[in-house]
């Protein structure tokens, strides 16, 4: 409002003595064009601050144009826009769109929908996916080794939720100690070294050298080399060639092509057939069939049925007992002896009664006997168990002495 100035009548104006000099204190009106508004210390909306420095904006919106520079305070919402430079010191919540350059140094970003992280320098991703397309992802120190920055780490947790990396030898190759479960779908190629298969199944390859350990089942396939030490189940097909070596023990064989040296220790079974060749010892069982081409040493229990068309044989004497038994004869038909000797191989008969007498099988009579006479000897028998009978020829005093052998 106007200031009335009556002469001789003292009016107090304010003023800011600066030295010597008076200034008039103006005091700021606000109001819009018509009205008047004291300002009290708050902007109530700036159209366009072309420069200077905004020291704290309390509450509004600042709704276009550009804020060059926000040095410290809270930006709470910035609806649309760019920022184009500086640093953002802390993004509590909210949205950016887009941050075209520039570094995030600190602090959680919750979400990235999409878009591009150009450099991580450093931090913890801790949920969510991320595809690297070029660059490297360092880790914590991998166990067990001192590398000068840590792998990538490709393999899952342990049992308390720690990431381990794969140790990786000097050569960069991958070197697994033990996988104590799960499945490896595949090995190309293991060039070198060894693994210890507990269960499971080696479908196809080859085996180059089994040190030690059990093979449950060889379904197919060849073995061309080393040494089977013991099959203790199941069945060979086809062995195309044993060169050298011992086989121990085989449960079945179907077909062994050519043995050309060494020694087979069959305990069990049947040879089918041995073409040609040496059975160095058999030490118990039957050859059923076939030609037995030569005998150099051993013995033969029992042949059952066959002939032997050449060679020579070493008959062994009889090396069991001997027994004498005196046996009466008479009218009916009597065993002499009359019980056998265990393991008896050989009978030989006297007569030393008065009379003559007949020998025979069972149901023998003085028509159908040989008559052995008195001081006479019956032919030597190799009769084994087999009774011999004896009968007269209706007269008493016959009497038979027969020798036994086993």
């Amino acid at each position: 409002m106007p200031v009335q100035i009556t002469q001789g009548t003292a009016t107090s104006v304010a003023t800011d003595l600066v030295g010597t000099n008076h200034y008039q204190t103006i005091k700021l009106d606000v109001g819009a064009a018509g009205a008047s508004s004291a300002f009290t210390g708050t902007l109530g909306a700036v159209t366009n601050l072309a420069g200077g420095t905004v020291t704290a904006l309390a509450a509004g919106t600042i709704t276009g144009g550009t804020l060059q520079n926000l040095a410290g305070g809270t930006l709470a919402a910035l609806a649309s826009g760019t920022v184009t430079g500086g640093t953002l010191q802390n993004l509590v919540t909210g949205t950016i769109n887009a941050l075209v350059a520039g570094t995030i140094t600190g602090g959680t970003l919750q979400n990235l929908v999409t878009g591009t992280i150009n450099a991580l320098a450093a931090g913890t991703i801790t949920a969510g996916t991320v595809a690297v397309t070029i660059g490297t992802i360092v880790g914590p120190t991998a166990s067990g080794g001192t590398p000068t920055t840590a792998p990538v780490l490709i393999a899952g947790t342990d049992s308390t939720g720690t990431v381990y990396a794969p140790k990786i030898t000097s050569g960069g190759l991958l070197n697994i100690v033990d996988v104590p479960k799960g499945t490896l779908q595949l090995i190309s190629a293991l060039t070198s070294g060894s693994v210890t298969m507990q269960v499971g199944t080696l479908t196809t390859g080859t085996l180059q050298n089994l040190v030690t350990g059990t093979i449950n089942a060889l379904a197919s396939g060849t073995i061309t080399g080393g040494t089977l030490q013991n099959l203790v189940g199941g069945t060979i097909t086809s062995v195309a060639e044993v060169v050298k070596g011992t086989t121990t023990l085989v449960s079945t064989v179907t077909t062994v092509s050519n043995l050309t040296n060494g020694s087979v220790n069959i305990l069990t079974g049947t040879i089918n057939n041995l073409a040609t060749g040496t059975l160095a010892a058999l030490a118990s069982g039957t050859i059923t069939g076939g030609t037995l081409g030569n005998l150099i040493s051993g013995t033969i229990n029992a042949l059952a049925a066959g002939t032997i068309t050449v060679g020579t044989f070493n008959l062994l004497p009889l090396s069991g007992a001997v027994l004498t038994t005196a046996g009466t004869v008479g009218t009916g038909v009597t065993n002499v002896p009359a019980s056998v000797l265990s393991g008896r191989k050989s009978l030989i008969c006297y007569n030393v009664g008065t009379i003559t007498v007949y020998i025979g099988g069972t149901g023998v009579t003085a028509t159908s006997g040989i008559p052995i006479g008195t001081g006479q000897y019956t032919p030597a028998f190799d009769l084994g168990t087999t009774t011999l009978s004896v009968i007269s020829s209706g007269n008493a005093g016959g009497t038979l002495i027969a020798l036994e052998a086993s």
